[in-house]
């Protein structure tokens, strides 16, 4: 689940020891992560780990509980509200849109072609009756 200098993995490793225990409430506020985490995916939004970080660890002022100083503090956003957000997923509903209309297209051209082998099926069972019946009828 992402790199090894991923956010996540960071928290991880500083409440995770080595005997295989957690801190405390630790294990509960990782377990959220790698949901939030999955939940974007399958929602095909842009998957932030710092943002997921923060919001799991409730970020306040630069300070974020459990992990210390952070960066300076930027405006939090709700997941998925960047000013990009809205471009990619008009991309998104753009490369959806043509690809409905591919898979449209090539349902038309396998139908079409369905048809003509069946036909082509059908005049070839016609030929091969007539050719038995020759073969009964000298």
């Amino acid at each position: 689940m992402g790199s090894d200098n991923s956010p996540i993995n960071q928290f991880k490793q500083t409440h995770f020891s080595r005997r295989g225990a957690w801190g405390a409430g630790a294990e509960e506020k990782y377990n959220l992560m790698l949901e939030a985490k999955e939940q974007a995916t399958q929602q095909e939004t842009l998957v932030n780990e710092k943002q997921i970080v923060e919001d799991v660890l409730e970020s306040k002022s630069g300070y974020i509980k459990g992990q210390g100083l952070a960066q300076p503090a930027v405006p939090k956003r709700p997941h998925g509200t960047s000013s990009s957000s809205s471009s990619i997923q008009n991309m998104i509903d753009e490369v959806r849109e043509e690809h409905r209309r591919e898979i449209e297209k090539l349902k038309e051209e396998n139908s079409r072609q369905l048809e003509e082998n069946s036909r082509q099926l059908e005049e070839m069972r016609r030929e091969m009756i007539q050719m038995i019946q020759g073969l009964r009828d000298p």
